[in-house]
């Protein structure tokens, strides 16, 4: 990670396509880099992506990165990060333009212990009305954690969720057909059963992943947790997931229920859509007394 991160810092003053200019290094992963750059034409700051550039010749990398960049420009919601452009740069590596956020991802929210019930709550609602929208243009997620979870400061001082990564997405249309054979794909704490069988996916298996993000954000702990990978997978693959109220017997037994259904290891006992998960949320909530207690 250290010579990731001395190329990726040798890439500071570059100015891609003529109009981005690489100001400050944000954040070094496995795939690539994400830059604060400055765009003079429109004077804005936007945040840029790129492709390490040793994974620049490899095919299944950059139709990997190239995939997300396409998705995510398919769509256009408030809860889903903004798409403004991609190119290559100058050592042939892709790179995609992206509004800049200002935050942190909800991973780093739950460790600091910020994060109340009625905070899941509406964020659980925001993830749910951006994945409507993606399953509605014939996008699958497929890899929803709360590290793909932002919440992006406001001006008024308020916070925003927005969706990121694309990456391991999946569209419905028959070109789109991208795997990687024999490995289970998404990240196996949120990983849903189909997922974990490396069987065909559906929206129902982001549905999976929304009910164990909010499990784990309202139980401190993913449905199933295990430090060896492949008995971690054998359990989501083959063990019904616990009920919240095992972790959590004083929350309130209608969020309980919500939490649980999404978690059904049959896809057709779950939630049928992210729209009708969210109208359970929204209508039994509004029934309720505030979650402000909990």
């Amino acid at each position: 990670m250290g010579q990731m991160r001395e190329r990726a810092l040798a890439r500071l003053g570059w100015v891609l396509a003529g109009k981005y200019e690489l100001r400050a290094l944000i954040a070094t992963g496995g795939m690539g880099a994400v830059y604060a750059a400055w765009q003079p034409f429109l004077e804005r700051w936007v945040a840029i992506k790129i492709l390490h550039a040793d994974l620049a010749h490899c095919r299944e990398h950059v139709e990997r990165f190239l995939r997300e960049s396409r998705l995510a420009s398919a769509l256009n919601h408030p809860n889903i990060v903004r798409v403004f452009d991609g190119g290559l740069a100058d050592d042939g590596a892709p790179y995609l333009v992206q509004e800049l956020l200002e935050g942190e991802d909800l991973q780093v929210a739950l460790s600091a212990d910020r994060i109340g019930t009625s905070d899941v709550f509406d964020i659980g609602l925001s993830v749910l009305d951006a994945l409507n929208a993606a399953h509605n243009a014939g996008i699958v997620h497929r890899d929803i954690k709360p590290e793909n979870v932002f919440l992006a400061r406001d001006p008024e001082g308020g916070w925003k969720v927005k969706l990121l990564d694309f990456g391991i997405g999946k569209s419905d249309r028959p070109a789109d057909e991208l795997t990687d054979p024999g490995f289970a794909i998404g990240s196996p704490g949120y990983m849903s059963p189909e997922q974990a069988l490396e069987q065909p996916v559906d929206a129902r298996a982001d549905i999976w992943g929304v009910g164990a993000l909010l499990f784990h954000a309202l139980a401190g702990v993913t449905p199933y947790h295990d430090e060896d990978l492949v008995e971690l997978l054998t359990k989501v693959a083959s063990a019904p997931a616990p009920s919240l109220a095992e972790f959590r017997p004083d929350l309130p037994r209608w969020l309980v229920d919500v939490v649980d259904r999404a978690l059904k290891r049959e896809r057709g006992d779950r939630f049928q859509s992210a729209s009708q998960m969210a109208e359970a949320l929204r209508r039994r909530g509004a029934s309720e007394d505030s979650l402000e207690a909990w």
